[in-house]
């Protein structure tokens, strides 16, 4: 298949075109499950949303209006309401316990004791993380983690570029409160 844009591929899913839905998946899986991996922390969650973004796409490809917002933020936001629907119907959120098993990883070229040094900062950063409002975790994964724009934030998260920018700041400000509270108890003990 010659190359396509997303716009272009996206027609191609509309009309139901052999093997465009499939092109589709595998330029923007990667990335959709690792946003639902941070967002929600836990493996089998990731993977169902995933599964009900895929279906979403599928099912509401012509609710995609080409040259609005890019694909990926389309994309992005059919999977930040379908996490926000599996919150709602759990009614409940474990925070720590989901993501104690965070698979962040240090990068491999680091020399040993560099990389045990910088997973354990990774790892104090995911529990961190966890302890963050859902929107204010959102907003800074799509931000920091997936190199979205605050204005690609903002039309995920149905915000103003304004509320996002905020939602922004609040997170920053409760990991860092975060953290000064986890250092704190760490000296106490």
């Amino acid at each position: 298949m010659t190359y396509l844009s997303d716009d272009q591929l996206m027609l191609k899913v509309v009309s139901q075109c052999a093997g465009s839905f499939t092109e589709l998946v595998s330029r923007h899986v990667d990335a959709l499950h690792a946003y639902a991996y941070r967002l929600s922390g836990n493996p089998s969650t990731a993977d169902d949303l995933m599964q009900e973004t895929w279906v979403k796409v599928w099912t509401h490809a012509g609710s995609y209006k080409v040259g609005r917002v890019k694909l990926s933020t389309w994309l992005h936001t059919v999977l930040h309401n379908k996490f926000i629907d599996h919150v709602r119907k759990q009614n409940k959120f474990s925070r720590s316990e989901d993501y104690a098993d965070l698979a962040l990883q240090a990068p491999a070229n680091f020399e040993p004791e560099q990389q045990s040094q910088q997973q354990d900062a990774i790892d104090e950063f995911a529990q961190l993380l966890a302890q963050v409002p859902e929107n204010q975790r959102a907003a800074l994964l799509l931000v920091h983690r997936q190199g979205f724009s605050i204005g690609e934030t903002a039309e995920i998260l149905n915000l103003s570029s304004t509320a996002t920018q905020s939602l922004l700041a609040r997170g920053r400000k409760a990991i860092r409160s975060a953290d000064i509270n986890t250092r704190r108890e760490r000296h106490e003990h």
